[in-house]
């Protein structure tokens, strides 16, 4: 069943309004114009309603049961930016034809919410259609945030877990990272499957389901207690029964940068060693050299 077709209102403002048979759209809406929202949930208030998209380039790919894409706007890098679409034709005809820095302008899409997450659903039944409008863009950049910005939920009643607001909700589905941080804890969430990143007094979550290097639930660079410089990858919202959290979701490896070697080893160490090292080195005024000879001459003279 078709939805509401959708104008675009003076202000930036988005209006939902049923036009009559035969009316076009006004034109198609931004990416922003679709996520931004005020309500507190952070559903968009576009949900159930068919929309022509000016979209954004492709950032990611990912197969799973009902492959996406997510697309990314640059021309909204501080929030709103970025939607995740979700291929549901038979013969996958966005998810196969699109690649990684393609710009996509989508038109009849509905927008949904599903577990918390605006989408946009690319369905043949709402005669959905795209258009590659460039390709081999650069990616937009990762916006550099903290972990207190996508922070982790709290527990409430036990084995139940939220966030205390939807402040993150800004940016869903958007290139994220934090750094300086460290594998606090395994095994968290809806499919155990999250593991939390300490930094800046805060924690945030993160997983690896749509790592393409990862093997089972985690990367191999993940354990507890394991630091990073820096964890990237885009971010995305789980809103089912008992929990309600964001999740970072690094992408490959090169998302995982860990700590360079000789700086761990260094803290681990590596200034015991170096002040050994001055303790052997024989000073400069006590060389035990005869006045007036050389190095090599002050060697004892060989017994045959």
């Amino acid at each position: 069943m078709r939805g509401t077709r959708l104008v675009v209102a003076a202000a930036g403002a988005v209006m939902v309004a049923a036009l009559a048979a035969g009316l076009a759209s006004a034109g198609p809406l931004s990416i922003e114009q679709i996520q931004y929202t005020v309500d507190p949930s952070g559903s968009s208030p576009l949900d159930g309603n068919i929309v022509d998209c000016a979209g954004g380039i492709v950032t990611h790919k990912f197969g799973g049961s009902k492959p996406k894409i997510t697309i990314q706007d640059p021309n909204s890098p501080d929030g709103w930016g970025a939607i995740q679409v979700k291929d549901w034709t038979s013969g996958l005809d966005l998810y196969n034809a699109v690649s990684v820095g393609d710009w996509v302008r989508l038109s009849d899409v509905m927008v949904e919410e599903y577990v918390g997450n605006t989408l946009l659903q690319y369905q043949s039944d709402n005669d959905a259609n795209f258009a590659v409008l460039s390709t081999a863009n650069a990616l937009p950049a990762y916006k550099l945030v903290t972990p207190g910005e996508i922070a982790a939920p709290v527990e409430g009643p036990p084995a139940e877990w939220y966030v205390a607001d939807h402040g993150a909700e800004q940016y869903e589905a958007m290139r994220l990272t934090v750094q300086d941080v460290t594998v606090a804890a395994i095994d968290l969430g809806g499919h155990r499957d999250n593991y939390a990143l300490s930094g800046d007094a805060n924690v945030c979550w993160a997983a690896d389901y749509m790592n393409a290097d990862s093997n089972g639930l985690y990367h191999p660079y993940v354990f507890a207690g394991k630091h990073f410089n820096s964890v990237s990858g885009v971010l995305e919202q789980y809103t089912k029964n008992e929990f309600d959290y964001y999740q970072l979701l690094t992408t490959c490896t090169g998302d995982l940068v860990p700590e360079p070697v000789g700086i761990v080893l260094l803290a681990a160490g590596g200034l015991a060693v170096l002040g050994r090292r001055r303790q052997g080195r024989p000073r400069r005024a006590g060389l035990g050299l005869a006045k007036g000879r050389r190095p090599w001459e002050n060697r004892r003279p060989r017994l045959n």
